[in-house]
């Protein structure tokens, strides 16, 4: 920076106005770029005649933010070539400030995306881990339902079997019936004939036919087995803890709705045992 007495400017001016430069308003901004402390060899380029006022103007705006003079020079000699010239001067300065600044927005961006892959690798494997636990889950509630479904198959066959025996059963022994009538008929001195005057074959076969019939009637697995089919294993389990606490078959199927939860299943269930409870005090 330079200091100019008023002397100084006012001789400044006049070897300006000396040098062709008439212009009021280039004169004034020539006064204030000596007040502002201009060196004189920037008031030289100032002072070039081929120079407009606007371009003066510019080159005085770029001086006071420090341009170098040797650029100030080669700008005053093309003055249309100003922006280009201020942009590869700004581009050369500041390309290693661009460098470090882009490479810091690139180790950032990397940090930060790793960071979002390392997370979104956790999810994966967690949802990885829960998708194969749910197939296990699956697997082994088809393999139970498969096994329920075995078992009450094998007891509808079980007990299609045995009726068809205890049919055949009542057949023999209507017929040993038709029988035996048509021989009392024949000899009406002999008295009704009695089990042990039955022949053993027919004797054995009452013996199976009354004992399969005492075994359906005490044997309700049928109906328990197609009470709990369409019942979840929550479901299930409510079912047979009413039965071993002691409900009856007509009072745990009141509860054992598919529709209903297992939760509102055992608050049933509940009701009902002090139901009974109550009854039996």
């Amino acid at each position: 920076m330079q200091t100019y007495d008023s002397e100084e400017i006012k001789a400044y001016v006049a070897h300006c106005k000396e040098k062709g430069i008439q212009d009021s308003s280039r004169l004034f901004w020539l006064q204030s770029a000596m007040r502002a402390g201009i060196d004189k060899s920037v008031l030289e380029i100032l002072e070039a005649p081929r120079l407009t006022t606007f371009d003066a103007f510019r080159i005085l705006a770029c001086a006071i933010i420090e341009i170098p003079e040797s650029l100030l020079r080669e700008i005053a000699k093309e003055p249309d070539t100003i922006t280009e010239r201020l942009q590869k001067y700004y581009e050369e300065k500041h390309a290693p400030d661009r460098k470090k600044i882009y490479q810091e927005i690139f180790d950032n961006f990397q940090v930060q995306w790793q960071q979002n892959f390392n997370q979104l690798l956790k999810q994966t494997e967690l949802l990885s881990d829960t998708q194969d636990f749910l197939k296990s889950q699956i697997l082994d509630r088809e393999e139970r339902i498969g096994i329920l479904q075995r078992t009450i198959d094998d007891l509808k066959e079980s007990v299609s079997h045995e009726r068809r025996r205890a049919e055949n059963l009542e057949q023999e022994k209507e017929e040993w019936q038709k029988y035996q009538g048509k021989t009392d008929a024949d000899n009406p001195l002999a008295g009704p004939a009695k089990t042990e005057d039955l022949p053993e074959k027919q004797q054995i076969q009452d013996k199976v036919v009354k004992f399969l019939q005492r075994s359906f009637q005490r044997r309700p697995e049928e109906r328990l087995f197609a009470l709990i089919k369409p019942l979840e294993d929550d479901q299930i389990e409510e079912v047979i803890d009413g039965l071993e606490k002691g409900l009856e078959y007509r009072e745990v199927k009141r509860y054992a709705d598919p529709d209903y939860s297992a939760n509102k299943m055992k608050e049933m269930k509940i009701i009902l045992l002090k139901q009974r409870k109550g009854k039996k005090t």
